[in-house]
Parts: structure tokens; sequence; C-alpha cells
């Protein structure tokens, strides 16, 4: 029996729930500031396909968008593509035809200071055939923002990489995500909610930020996890002893007022590069002497109205050794505040000064 084409490509819309109408993807985009300059997008897909942009929309082949100018391009299939995006004024339309078939990896889409967003697209409209969704880093100052919407149940099951930076409004409960999601990274005005426990064996990044509820114990995080980052947690109260985190986690955030965290700043990972919690904690030991990693990014530590801290000798020996032998990444904070932490001596000084001299901003009570 003959198998053509045409029978293979209804099988696999089938199976994949697309009709005919919906064969093509599309991306809602609108233009930001002067409009003058480019987004680059990288994707990968299945099968030779082509796209075409509405409007005042056009493609380029130079970040500069100097060379091709045109409404449409062709893809072609295997190795990753890139194409550079520019809307000079107004909304656009990208269409891939048969994208929700062939689409299969989106790798970056950056928008730099006055080249286009991503507006308004629903995560239920994203092909099914995604393993990877990568947004890249915008500029808020500038207004520059995709804001993708949706709940986290109708990302396509097969994702394995969903990273998305903007002022995004997803909202959902942890125990959707598909289980073979490995990394979540999620900015904007999201309202996640649900037990970490539910967070899927395997999962190497959850990273979200917004107005979220979490809840649960530390201790159930996987031991797959290498960082866990919450933004502000509006009502729920993560618990357990810092003694009980994955081994491997690198980074390591809890925000949010009714938070109640236990132990020792000793009994961290070895390679946490990235810490801060804030919240009702009784994290209140530090024995002099760890060695933090030479690449540290972030450490903020705040109590608020309940709790216990750290002592003056305490808090001087911590920022000592974060001082020690570490190189710090610059424009970062290193934050010890609240009611329960003491103030430091001046047995730190010249640890402050040179953080200080590399970029770093120490605050203390």
């Amino acid at each position: 029996m003959n198998i053509t084409g045409k029978h293979v490509g209804s099988n696999l819309e089938a199976s994949l729930g697309i009709n005919l109408v919906k064969r093509n993807f599309i991306i809602p985009l609108v233009s930001t500031g002067t409009g003058a300059a480019v987004s680059t997008l990288k994707l990968t897909v299945s099968t030779n396909t082509s796209m075409s942009i509405t409007g005042n929309g056009y493609f380029y082949d130079d970040a500069a968008a100097t060379v091709n100018q045109n409404q449409t391009r062709s893809i072609a299939a295997g190795a990753e593509r890139t194409f550079y995006i520019k809307v000079t004024s107004g909304s656009s339309n990208l269409t891939m035809v048969d994208g929700n078939l062939y689409l299969t990896s989106v790798n970056l889409w950056n928008s730099g200071v006055n080249g286009p967003s991503i507006y308004q697209l629903n995560v239920k409209n994203l092909p099914r055939v995604l393993t990877n969704f990568y947004l890249g880093y915008t500029s808020l100052a500038a207004g520059i923002n995709n804001t993708i919407t949706g709940t986290i149940a109708n990302i396509p099951p097969g994702i394995i990489t969903f990273c998305v930076y903007g002022a995004n409004t997803i909202s959902g409960n942890i125990s959707d995500l598909s289980p073979n999601l490995l990394s979540f990274t999620l900015s904007g005005y999201n309202t996640i909610t649900g037990d970490i426990a539910n967070l899927k064996a395997g999962v190497s990044t959850f990273s979200v930020s917004g107005l979220s509820s979490y809840y649960g114990s530390i201790s159930s995080l996987p031991s797959s996890l290498v960082s866990f980052m919450t933004g502000i947690s509006l009502s729920g109260v993560l618990t357990g002893n810092l003694n009980s985190l994955p081994a491997g986690l690198m980074s390591f955030w809890a925000r949010g007022a009714t938070n109640s965290i236990t132990g020792s700043l000793n009994s961290l990972p070895a390679n946490v590069t990235s810490f801060w919690v804030e919240g009702s904690n009784t994290i209140d030991t530090y024995i002099a002497g760890r060695n933090w990693p030479s690449n540290m990014t972030c450490f903020i530590l705040k109590s608020t109205t309940v709790g216990t801290g750290l002592n003056s000798t305490e808090v001087d020996n911590l920022i000592i050794d974060l001082d020690s032998g570490n190189t710090w990444a610059a424009s970062t904070s290193l934050t010890i505040t609240g009611v329960y932490h003491a103030a430091r001596t001046a047995a730190s000084n010249t640890a402050v000064i040179s953080l200080q001299s590399k970029g770093v901003t120490v605050t203390t009570n």
C-alpha cells in the first residue's frame, strides 16, 4: 500500500489535534519605542517551510537592518536558522506556514531597545510539537516587553525548556506542569500556585516571578534542581531546614513575608552562588570559615517581624567570608537586614570596602 505525503500529514494532524485551518502558526508582534531596531528570532523546523509578516513588519539578513528587506522568508529544515525582524510602527502578524506541524524549537527571541515585542500570545496557541521555547531578556525600562498569556496546563506537553522573559501573565498550579519539562523560567506578573512537592522529578530549573502563592517544605524539592527562584509570594508559606535543600542547588530564592525557613547558613549546598530569602524565618546561625563559591552573584537575607537572626559577630564573619577570594558579579547586592539581624561592626570594614570595589552594594542594619 502506498502512503502518500498527504496521508502522513493527515495522521500527524490528527495526532496533534490540528485541522487544516490551524496548521499555520501566528505570532502577534507590536512595535516599541521608535521602531528603528530589530528583534532576533532563532528557530528550528523539521520540514522546509516559509513565513510572512504583515503591516509595517519586515525581515532582514543582518542585525543592522540593511540587507534584503522583505516580508517573506523561506525556512530550511535541520539546523538553527536566524532571522532579524523589524516592525517600524503599529502591529504585525508573523505567520509561519504549517508552523503548528513543523516548528520544533524557538531557540531565541531577543527584543532589543526599539525592537518589536511579542504581544498577547496565548500558550494554548503554541505548536504542540515544540520542545523548546525561549524568549530572551527584554528591557522593562524601555517599555519593551513580551506579553505571553494563558495557563501552564496549556503549555505544549512535549516542551523541555520553557523560558519566557517579559511582562507575562501566566497562571496555574505547579501540579499542571508537564512531566517532560526540565527547565521552567518565567518573569512578569504571573500568578502560579501550588505545593512545591508537585514539582516533577528531573526538573533542573524553576524560576518564576510575579504575585504567586507557593507553599510546602523545601525538603520536598526534587534532587535534580539546580535553580529554585520564586518571586514575591502573597500568601504561600515555604518551610523547612536549609540542610534539606538539594545538594546540587546553585540558586535559592524564597521571597515573601510569610516564609518560615530554619537552619544554619553553613548548611547551604556548597555551590550556591545566588541566595535571597525573606520572611519570618529562623535562619540564625553562621560559623566563620565557609568557602563560598568564587563567582557569587547575590546574597540577600531579610527577616520580618517574627523570627530570629544573626548576631553581630556572625554578620561580620559572613561578610568577611563572602569577600574572601570571591570576584562577585558587578552591580549586585549583599544584604543582611531586618529586625532580628544585628548590625555589623568595624571588624568587617575591610571586607565591605573590598566588596564595594568589586561592584557589590553592601547593606546591613
